[in-house]
């Protein structure tokens, strides 16, 4: 079987983590070029309640602009911060369980990562979160619009059949949706960003809150008898 995994908020926690160091950041370089605002710290409790039900911190940056009616040359400031300017002293944890479903999985499957970011940014964090390269097939850095390319890719050179693919991910538009158009099982993991994302929920297979839940899944693919549409374990 060929398992494909996305990785922010999938294989690494990024959005309790590390989206909120980074908007704290992004909020202060805002500030250091001219945003101006009636109260700071008030703003910037805005901007962490926005963040934390947001589909991304783009847009809940782009919303945080349109209360305080920010120039929109300070949002850039504010997304290069957060999306480009990677800081080195930010601690990166995998999610529960993560580590142990990649080496168990590792064994008999072949496993992929297809996440969007910048190739070292993310490379990065899987260093620091403990994730074993050696342990997947290919892992490529893309943009959230080429995923479904790269599905297909990936399943192509694979040699498996459609029917053996799964791909899990958090976000059910960028993650799920083109995995379901290919015909591929799509798992979403309900954690930070997929907890809110927006989507079409038919195009979710299974929900977990909990990647050891994905060996149930896994498992029982070659030979279940029951509807698996909407199916959380």
């Amino acid at each position: 079987m060929l398992i494909i995994f996305d990785l922010d908020d999938t294989l690494i926690d990024t959005s309790v983590s590390i989206t909120p160091k980074k908007l704290d950041s992004a909020f202060a370089r805002m500030v250091a070029e001219g945003m101006s605002l009636p109260n700071e710290e008030e703003g910037l409790e805005v901007l962490r309640r926005l963040n934390a039900t947001a589909p991304s911190a783009r847009e809940a940056l782009e919303e945080f602009i349109e209360i305080y009616e920010v120039p929109r040359a300070v949002l850039q400031v504010g997304l290069h911060e957060v999306y480009e300017n990677y800081s080195d002293d930010i601690p990166v944890f995998p999610l529960k369980g993560a580590l142990e479903v990649i080496k168990e999985f590792s064994r008999d499957h072949d496993l992929a990562i297809v996440t969007a970011g910048i190739e070292d940014q993310q490379k990065e964090k899987m260093k620091k979160a403990g994730i074993d390269f050696s342990a997947f097939r290919k892992i490529i850095v893309c943009s959230s619009k080429e995923k479904k390319l790269y599905y297909q890719k990936i399943w192509e050179q694979s040699g498996v059949a459609e029917d053996d693919v799964v791909v899990c991910g958090d976000r059910i538009n960028t993650d799920l949706t083109p995995a379901k158009e290919l015909g591929f099982t799509t798992v979403q993991m309900l954690f930070g960003r997929g907890v809110y994302a927006p989507g079409n929920k038919n195009d979710v297979d299974y929900t977990i809150s909990d990647l050891m839940q994905l060996k149930n899944i896994v498992a029982n693919l070659s030979g279940i008898s029951f509807s698996k549409i909407g199916k959380s374990w």
